[in-house]
Parts: C-alpha cells; sequence; structure tokens
C-alpha cells in the first residue's frame, strides 16, 4: 500500500506543478525570470526516487509541459526526460539525502534542459537567452528548497537500499 501511495505522488505532483506552472508562472516572473515549476518538481522527484521511476517522472514531466505549452512535443519531452534521468543519477549520490543537493540538482538540470531543449528548437537569440537560463537556474534553485522539503516531508522516498 505504501509503494502504492509513493506512486501515486510521483504521478499527481508533476500534474499539480503543470497546473501550478499554467495558472501562476507568469504572475511570479521577476523581470526576464519565470520560475519553471515543473522542472523543479521534476528534478526534487527523481531526487527522491531510483533510476528507472526517476527517467519515468522525467518522461511524465515532459508529456505534461508539451501539453501545456502546445508546441515542439518531443524537445520538451527529450529535455525533461534529460531531467528526470539526471536528478535520478544525482539522487543516487551519496550526498543526495541533504537539502542543499536539490539545489544543486535543479541548478545543473535546468541548464542541461534549457541547453537540449535551444539545441533542438532555436528560437532566441544566443546572449539573451544565457541571460534568461541563468535567471532561471536562480529562480528554479531557490524554488528547488520548499518542493525538496514538502516531498521528503510526504514520504516520497521509494529507492531500494543500495539506491538504484
Amino acid at each position: 500500500m505504501k509503494t502504492v501511495y509513493r506512486i501515486l505522488i510521483a504521478v499527481v505532483v508533476p500534474v499539480l506543478a503543470a497546473v501550478l506552472q499554467m495558472a501562476a508562472a507568469t504572475a511570479l516572473a521577476i523581470g526576464p525570470a519565470r520560475p519553471d515549476i515543473l522542472l523543479t518538481t521534476i528534478v526534487c522527484c527523481a531526487m527522491q526516487l531510483d533510476l528507472p521511476a526517476a527517467a519515468a517522472v522525467g518522461v511524465w514531466g515532459g508529456l505534461l509541459m508539451a501539453t501545456v505549452v502546445g508546441v515542439n512535443f518531443g524537445s520538451f519531452l527529450v529535455s525533461r526526460s534529460i531531467a528526470g534521468v539526471v536528478g535520478g543519477w544525482l539522487g543516487a549520490q551519496p550526498i543526495a539525502s541533504a537539502t542543499i543537493a536539490a539545489v544543486f540538482a535543479t541548478f545543473a538540470a535546468t541548464f542541461l534542459c534549457e541547453g537540449a531543449y535551444y539545441l533542438m528548437a532555436p528560437a532566441h537569440r544566443g546572449l539573451w537567452w544565457i541571460e534568461r537560463v541563468a535567471l532561471e537556474a536562480v529562480y528554479n534553485m531557490l524554488l528547488s528548497v520548499p518542493i525538496s522539503l514538502a516531498l521528503s516531508k510526504a514520504g516520497l522516498r521509494l529507492k531500494s537500499a543500495d539506491g538504484y
């Protein structure tokens, strides 16, 4: 029963994050920096799961993001899958139990995810894009702390004894 609860959390939390992304991301923008609530949630969820489940959460998040945005379906699917795998891999490291690990994982995943998206669907100019992604990464880092703590309190941990 506890495993079903954890899987349910891993499925429902990204849906709630996608709804929040659609409803509140533009209102939470500070200048050119917009939070990517769904990406941050994918990474924080993936850090709590084993690697195959983390990749599945990344794919699920990619499907949700592509549905919310409505364009570049494959680009969102691949970039968010990369974020899930990065979060799952970083979550398997010994320091992953610390909340600060979620901050660094979110920072790294934001750059990797946005970089992959830029390579697949280049629509932005170079320096403006770098500035926007850097500000988004900082915003996502700050957002990852409450999300990571909430997921830990919800009991999402779904790893085997060896971390994989």
